[in-house]
């Protein structure tokens, strides 16, 4: 089943909202995404959230340190350059976001009736390449 990276990212901050996060966590959770998703959408990446690699998370984040004008947005923050730390804060959000994806669909196919075959979603993440799904 495919689901895009604008649904993903809708049921992801849907879940952060039913496991209690903190209105200023998911705020942040939302902004980064956000980003993300005009980055994805701009930058004509595969809609389907499984078909998002390593480097495609790689390159948006190239994207936030080497562009002073980003997202063709008029907000000052996105005009002026980016520092670290932020930087840091996107990857965390948007690997923790592209995590939960991975996991909830390795749940989906370890529910069926294959279940046994295919193992743990652990083992299918721990053993991942370097481009593949983190």
């Amino acid at each position: 089943m495919s689901i895009s990276i604008k649904q993903a990212i809708d049921e992801f901050l849907l879940s952060c909202k039913v496991e209690g996060k903190s209105y200023g966590t998911i705020e942040c959770y939302s902004d980064k995404l956000k980003g993300f998703l005009w980055y994805a959408t701009n930058y004509n990446w595969p809609d389907d959230i499984e078909a998002i690699t390593t480097n495609h998370l790689r390159e948006f984040l190239a994207y936030l340190r080497e562009t002073p004008h980003r997202f063709n947005s008029k907000c000052p923050r996105a005009m002026k350059p980016i520092n670290s730390t932020t930087i840091q804060k996107y990857y965390r959000k948007t690997k923790l976001f592209k995590f939960e994806m991975v996991a909830k669909v390795f749940y989906k196919v370890s529910t069926t009736s294959y279940s046994s075959t295919l193992g743990s979603p652990s083992m299918y993440l721990a053993n991942s390449s370097s481009n593949s799904l983190i």
